[in-house]
C-alpha cells in the first residue's frame, strides 16, 4: 500500500511523491475500517495493482459491476488480463485468437464475458474459459449489452446493428441506421434507448417502438 506526501516547490508547484505505508491487517472488522475514511492518510493513500501492463499497448479497462476485479484487453500477443482489488494483484491471464476490438461483461463478477474481435468473431468466454465462438457478416467496431431483452448489438461497417438474443441463442432482425459505419453503441439504463454514433452522425432507436 501507498500515499501521496503532498508538497510545494519553489515556483509553488504541487509535487506528489508516493511514500510507503503498512497494509492493513486482515483482522480489521467492517466498523474500524469505516472509522478509518475519517483518517486523512487513509483516503490519501494509493493501492498499486501488480504487473498492471501488457508488452505493448493496453485497450480497453472495465470494471466488473460488482467491483471485484478489473479487466483489460491488450497487446502483444493479444489477450485479456483479470485483476482481483481485493488482492491487488493478478488473477487470471488468457490469450485471445486476436486484437480485441470490444468487450461486455455480461455478469456481475468476471464469470461471463464477450469479446468482439478484429477477425469479425464473438467469443463467449466463462470463468474456465473460452466457451463458444461465431462470426458476424462484418468487421465489427463496438458493442454493447442489453440486460433486459438479453440483447447483444454489435455495430461495424455497414448501416445495420446486429442483435444477438442470448436467451433464444439466435440472431433478430439487424438494425438499420441512416449512414455507413456505426462506430459506437451505448445503451439508456433508464429506458434502454439506444444510441448508435458513426463519422458526423448520431442515431436513437426506441427498441420498444415497432415503427
Amino acid at each position: 500500500m501507498s500515499g501521496l506526501a503532498v508538497s510545494l516547490d519553489a515556483r509553488g508547484v504541487k509535487v506528489y511523491s508516493m511514500t510507503s505505508y503498512k497494509a492493513l491487517p486482515a483482522w480489521l472488522s467492517e466498523g474500524q475500517r469505516r472509522k478509518l475514511r475519517k483518517d486523512d492518510d487513509f483516503r490519501r493513500r494509493v493501492q498499486l495493482l501488480n504487473g498492471f501492463d501488457f508488452p505493448t499497448a493496453s485497450q480497453k479497462v472495465r470494471m466488473t459491476p460488482d467491483g471485484s476485479c478489473v479487466i483489460v484487453t491488450g497487446t502483444y500477443p493479444p489477450g485479456v488480463k483479470i485483476y482481483e482489488l481485493e488482492e491487488m494483484g493478478l488473477k487470471v491471464e488468457r490469450r485471445l485468437d486476436c486484437e480485441a476490438v470490444d468487450f461486455r461483461i455480461l455478469s456481475e463478477d468476471f464469470s461471463k464475458l464477450v469479446f468482439l474481435l478484429a477477425d469479425r468473431t464473438v467469443a463467449f468466454h466463462a470463468a474456465y474459459g473460452k466457451h463458444y465462438s461465431l462470426r458476424i457478416p462484418r468487421f465489427g467496431r463496438c458493442m454493447d449489452y442489453q440486460p433486459a431483452s438479453c440483447d447483444l448489438l454489435l455495430g461495424g461497417a455497414g448501416d445495420e446493428v446486429y442483435r444477438l438474443n442470448l436467451d433464444e441463442g439466435r440472431f433478430q432482425e439487424p438494425l438499420k441506421v441512416p449512414f455507413e459505419g456505426v462506430n459506437s453503441l451505448s445503451l439508456s439504463p433508464v429506458h434502454h434507448l439506444i444510441a448508435a454514433g458513426g463519422e458526423g452522425y448520431v442515431h436513437f432507436v426506441d427498441p420498444r417502438s415497432r415503427a
